[in-house]
């Protein structure tokens, strides 16, 4: 919440002093999701802090696919050296779908105001038919969603995502 005091114990990049400490590029990520040697047709991503999207002056606090991807897309293009371009967008509108999902509404309360979104996991499929390398992609961005969070107001806590592994 704003406002809120914390006390800073220390500061690690060491994945096996806490499982959320480490570094990546945008190499890295890339590579990973290319090389990996299966395609998988589904994936989960866990939202740990309220998540909502801004669309036409409102929130709209659920996780679908479109806007879920179409912000990491966003986010990666603008930042990564490795364009992605907008194909991808069409691809997710006709081939990635919620299988299942457990969640919740939370409200994140600023100083002047709130925000309504959502906690939780979701499952998403992909189309069997799909491109292999588009499916890589949905991958490889669902993993930068722990880097680059999701939705609305990512920059004051809100829709920190990781991809379950």
């Amino acid at each position: 919440m704003a406002g809120a005091g914390f006390d800073m114990h220390g500061i690690t990049f060491d994945n096996a002093q806490h499982p959320w400490a480490g570094t990546s590029s945008f190499a890295d990520i890339y590579n990973s999701a290319v090389s990996f040697s299966n395609v998988i047709h589904k994936l989960s991503l866990q939202f740990y802090s309220p998540t909502t999207f801004r669309s036409q002056g409102v929130n709209y606090p659920l996780p679908d696919p479109q806007k879920v991807f179409t912000n990491l897309l966003y986010k990666w293009n603008h930042y990564s050296p490795v364009y992605l371009g907008d194909n991808f967008k069409n691809f997710v509108v006709d081939s990635v779908f919620p299988a299942a999902y457990k969640l919740m509404t939370r409200i994140m309360h600023f100083s002047n105001y709130k925000q309504v979104g959502f906690v939780g996991q979701c499952s998403y499929g992909i189309k069997r038919q799909s491109e292999d390398i588009m499916v890589r992609v949905v991958h490889m961005l669902a993993d930068f969603a722990f880097y680059a969070g999701v939705g609305y107001k990512t920059t004051m806590g809100m829709g920190q995502t990781r991809l379950v592994r």
